[in-house]
């Protein structure tokens, strides 16, 4: 931390600085001033890719989600910002904020396949009943705005609720004429 202080603000190198506050991260992840003071040189510079890959070569999870976030919002990197919150699930399952982030993206992008996959691996890994009925109706919900017309929104639904050809044609959809 004091060579990176010295780069900035005695010498005024801050690409050096930026290195030394990235190994003062690396030894020890808490030190706060390293991690504020990267990101400060970061925005001056607007070198958001420096902190992104300083912050998500850490094994601390809060660096990696901010890592994740930044790929997002500084480097319009979605396709980073993706992969590093599918790394942070490939480690823990169960990591709450990186299925809400990944949610939050593919729904953005209409990415109806993946936010289902997203969905459904998080309800196998979800214990809670309530958590584990809302992730059940938002993947109905999904379903039921993306099958089309004429197939059936729930493939077991199917021998159920659809009739068989031998036993005539189905009801009509009725929907709101549009405008």
């Amino acid at each position: 931390v004091r060579l990176g202080r010295l780069y900035r603000d005695d010498i005024g190198f801050n690409v050096e600085a930026v290195h030394w506050y990235a190994e003062a991260l690396a030894a020890d992840l808490t030190c706060q001033e390293a991690s504020v003071q990267l990101i400060e040189l970061c925005r001056e510079r607007e070198a958001w890719r420096t902190a992104v890959e300083v912050f998500a070569a850490k094994e601390d999870r809060e660096l990696r989600h901010r890592a994740a976030q930044m790929a997002e919002k500084k480097l319009d990197d979605r396709e980073l910002s993706v992969g590093l919150y599918q790394a942070l699930l490939d480690e823990d399952q169960k990591d709450v904020e990186a299925y809400e982030q990944l949610a939050r993206l593919y729904t953005e992008f209409a990415e109806w396949d993946l936010l289902t996959r997203t969905y459904e691996k998080r309800l196998e890994v979800t214990l809670d009943k309530a958590e584990r009925d809302d992730i059940a109706e938002r993947l109905a919900l999904i379903n039921q705005a993306t099958v089309p017309d004429d197939e059936p929104a729930v493939p077991e639904a199917e021998s159920v609720s659809t009739p068989r050809a031998s036993e005539g044609p189905a009801e009509p959809d009725t929907e709101p004429a549009e405008e």
